[in-house]
This record gives structure tokens, sequence and C-alpha cells, in this order.
């Protein structure tokens, strides 16, 4: 039945699946009558039909300029840039940093006895009965702990923020 390719005159061979349909389904052109402003008519009144489609205010819209705006949000930019940065600096390659509150000593001295070893409340020992012994209950006796900070490395991570950083 289809056994030679018909082409349309004008249209360069896109092949006869395509020259067979284009014939029969346009027979004015598949006869040679070529129409010039025939596709320019159609793509234009495709393109209002779905620029109306996309004009036309629905509950869509309003869910994607909310989602629109919640992600250029300011604010969440911000963040995002901090957490990258964060990122960065975590993934790179360094010694770490000696700790600013030890020293890098690994401990640092009790705040509850002062180094003393043992708490004193007023002028008396505490606690002061026979059958407890007179060591701090914090650092039990030694006089020093470990350092909050570092937790007893010595060392603090190049991305975390130094004590200077933090105070106002």
């Amino acid at each position: 039945m289809f056994s030679q390719p018909r082409t349309l005159l004008g249209q360069g061979t896109r092949g006869t699946t395509a020259s067979i349909c284009s014939s029969r389904l346009v027979p004015t052109l598949a006869a040679g009558a070529l129409r010039p402003g025939h596709l320019s008519a159609c793509r234009a009144k495709s393109k209002d039909v779905l620029a109306k489609s996309f004009d036309s205010e629905d509950e869509l819209d309003g869910d994607l300029a909310n989602e629109l705006q919640r992600v250029a949000d300011p604010e969440r930019l911000k963040k995002l840039a901090q957490h990258f940065e964060l990122a960065w600096k975590i993934a790179r390659p360094g010694r770490p940093q000696t700790c600013d509150c030890c020293k890098g000593r690994k401990e640092e001295e009790c705040n509850w006895c002062h180094s003393t070893g043992y708490l004193m409340v007023g002028s008396q020992v505490f606690p002061s009965t026979p059958t407890h012994t007179n060591n701090c209950p914090v650092c039990k006796g030694k006089g020093y702990i470990k350092c909050e900070r570092c937790r007893g490395t010595g060392f603090r991570a190049n991305w975390l923020p130094s004590d200077s950083d933090l105070l106002p």
C-alpha cells in the first residue's frame, strides 16, 4: 500500500513515516499547495493556549509562588551560606589548633575547690563529718579537671570558633 515514500514540496526528507503521516493528515500540503503562514499561525495559537493556562490564577500558582518565596528567603539563604562555609572549613585539611583555654595542657583548674582538692564553706572544710573524706566531689581531690572546651585532648578543631570569637 505504501511502497513509495511521499515527500512534501519545500520540505526536507524527514523519513517515510513523517511523509506518509503528513500527506494523510494535511492533504493540501501533500498535493503541493503550501500555505506560507500556516505553521507560524499554529505555533502562535499553541503559545497563546499555553500562556493562558499559566496566567490563570489557581491554587497551583499560589503554591508555586509560596514555594518560590520560601526558597528565595534572605534569612534562609544566609543560613545556607553559613552551612556551606562551615562544611568547607571542616573538609579543609590542616593541623588542629592548641586549645585556647588550657593551652594544650588537657586540664584546667577546678572551679569548685580552686585547685586545693577540698571544698571550704566559710571556715569549715566541706563535708566536715568523719564518715566522709574531705576531697572535692567535682575533681575527686585532684584539684584539676579535664578541659571542657577540648574535652581533655589539648587541641581544638580549626573550624570551631575560638574563645575570643564567642565573647561580646
